[in-house]
């Protein structure tokens, strides 16, 4: 999967809002939404040798009560208007992971047919001790 053409987002999704909404009503999950970052962009894979670009919107925010950051993708396609995965992210630690593994099935207990990631937090990148960006 390669993105192209970023761009950041004013304010979220309604669906989005809706969907964490919904998260902390049926969880035990507790959501920071004054950091909640949206960026827009084209996301192109291929399938099959067939080459397929589609606009995406992901959007970041912490999980307070856990202590992680989630990724939420959603697609803002006519046909799907939907919260298509969740990445939770985590430092490589034990008690992040574990921490991880209840978010997960907090998630799946509420939303029983959502994709749910667990991934390493991206290292920021140094070039002579100046932060460049991410390594990913």
């Amino acid at each position: 999967m390669k993105t192209d053409k970023k761009s950041t987002i004013e304010g979220p999704e309604k669906i989005v809002l809706d969907f964490l909404n919904y998260l902390e009503k049926e969880t035990l999950m507790r959501f920071d939404l004054s950091n909640l970052k949206g960026e827009w962009t084209w996301v192109t894979s291929t399938v099959e040798g067939t080459t397929i670009s589609m606009p995406a919107e992901f959007y970041t925010l912490n999980v307070t009560n856990y202590h992680m950051a989630m990724v939420l993708r959603y697609c803002p396609c006519e046909y799907c208007h939907k919260v298509v995965y969740v990445e939770l992210q985590i430092n490589d630690n034990d008690t992040e992971f574990i921490n991880a593994n209840i978010v997960l099935r907090h998630i799946k207990k509420a939303v029983p047919d959502m994709t749910v990631y667990i991934t390493k937090r991206p290292k920021p990148l140094y070039i002579k001790n100046n932060l460049v960006g991410f390594n990913e």
